[in-house]
């Protein structure tokens, strides 16, 4: 029982951070929302101030990753179950590798903490090219496209323009922001993990006719799914935690037809726009955001999709 009872108290530790995922906007919103942001983005106006160092982050995240990955191919290894999630994850973990070398070597870290930083309280001491990376990223779920970049730019530009520095290392930020949004998903995909092996050793127990401990009242929606699975496939035999099928009026009838960890889809984009692709997509773009946007699709892009 010591697996289900680990998972139950790890759920009780602060929840990891959520994926960097907002409202899904349109070109046209997108637009208007790159306005606003760079209205209210204020650079702090002392020189001496560095931007806050983002790459302890950046390793961390590195290394949650290769931890994920190691853990999935170990699953593979032992003819464990994966899911479509850890399968992208697998099959795709050289081009994240790729990126991850890309970035160390395009954005020094002493040239990152030379960009300007924000004064606001919410980024302060961010980038400010980081957080418009970001912003993009939550609001578009990372499916970036051409045309996307070009105008977002461009409309931010009309109210704060961007320094040459700034666009020489956003497609760099672009790619720490997939990173960030990366791992976290990747955190979300090993707790459904988890919660979907705690499931299956308590349907064990009470296979074998041992004691069982009572179930939390807030029980994770992957551990209820994988519990009514095995349940359905049981049957009678598990009569004796039959009694929480009556948990499944909290699952969404959707999430019991597409169990929760295959919610969760990463797909790789990759992009190779040439000048003529660029010019042709907006006459207006400045030489400098030209040559920004085609860094970033001249070069392999992870982009991570995870719509629930």
């Amino acid at each position: 029982m010591r697996l289900a009872t680990r998972w139950l108290r790890r759920r009780e530790s602060p929840a990891a951070e959520k994926p960097l995922r907002d409202e899904l906007l349109s070109i046209e919103r997108l637009d208007e929302r790159a306005v606003a942001l760079a209205a209210s983005l204020t650079v702090d106006p002392n020189p001496r101030r560095r931007a806050r160092d983002t790459f302890p982050r950046f390793e961390d995240n590195v290394r949650v990753l290769r931890g994920t990955y190691r853990s999935l191919a170990e699953d593979v290894r032992t003819g464990q179950f994966v899911t479509s999630a850890a399968d992208w994850l697998l099959d795709n973990f050289h081009l994240i590798t790729s990126e991850i070398v890309d970035i160390r070597r395009n954005l020094p870290r002493t040239y990152y903490r030379t960009l300007p930083a924000l004064a606001s309280r919410e980024h302060e001491g961010h980038a400010r090219i980081y957080a418009i990376a970001v912003e993009l990223i939550r609001h578009s779920d990372s499916r970036l496209s051409l045309q996307q970049l070009i105008q977002f730019l461009n409309s931010y530009q009309r109210v704060a323009p961007l320094t040459i520095g700034e666009l020489w290392a956003w497609p760099s930020m672009l790619k720490l922001a997939l990173i960030e949004n990366l791992r976290r998903l990747a955190d979300e995909m090993l707790a459904a993990r988890d919660a979907r092996r705690a499931a299956d050793h308590y349907v064990s127990r009470a296979d074998e006719g041992r004691d069982l401990e009572a179930l939390p009242l807030r029980s994770d929606t992957a551990f209820i799914v994988q519990l009514l699975h095995r349940v359905r496939e049981y049957g009678i035999r598990l009569s004796a935690i039959r009694v929480v099928s009556n948990c499944s009026s909290r699952v969404p009838d959707a999430e019991r037809e597409r169990p929760l960890w295959q919610l969760a889809q990463y797909v790789s984009i990759v992009f190779d726009a040439s000048w003529a692709d660029i010019r042709a997509a907006d006459q207006s773009a400045s030489p400098a955001t030209r040559r920004a946007i085609a860094s970033v699709f001249c070069i392999d892009v992870v982009a991570v999709s995870s719509r629930q």
